[in-house]
């Protein structure tokens, strides 16, 4: 939660860190913090909105953006377009949430730099 807030000072102030003006990894680390910052669903909700226009400038990682869709919708009780947020089944293995249109999630995936569900699935239930 610290870190949470710290990644907001450093939003409100300095606006979202794009891969060009910090690199990869500064990035990185301000993603992690904002996909796991669950308690805070609004401030995952408006990193999203400013990851999306970076995304046009290939100034974000598409697989992020992906993961924090999904983790968002997932907050929200909200279907997922991409997959990649699981739930436990009753038989103890993980299952993806609810997918939106899962006829084309492995299309969406590709576009996204992700693998397709299957493989995913069989990665996360080792």
């Amino acid at each position: 939660r610290k870190n949470l807030q710290i990644v907001k000072q450093y939003y409100n102030t300095n606006g979202f860190p794009g891969i060009k003006e910090n690199g990869e990894e500064t990035a990185m680390y301000f993603w992690v913090i904002v996909q796991h910052g669950d308690d805070d669903v609004v401030f995952q909700s408006k990193i999203l909105k400013a990851m999306k226009k970076e995304l046009n400038k290939e100034n974000a990682s598409r697989r992020n953006y992906a993961f924090l869709y999904d983790r968002v919708m997932k907050n929200k009780n909200k279907p997922q377009l991409f997959g990649t947020q699981m739930i436990w089944d009753s038989t103890g293995y993980h299952r993806p949430y609810i997918i939106k249109r899962i006829k084309n999630v492995n299309r969406r995936r590709i576009k996204y730099d992700l693998d397709n569900l299957e493989n995913y699935i069989n990665k996360v239930n080792k």
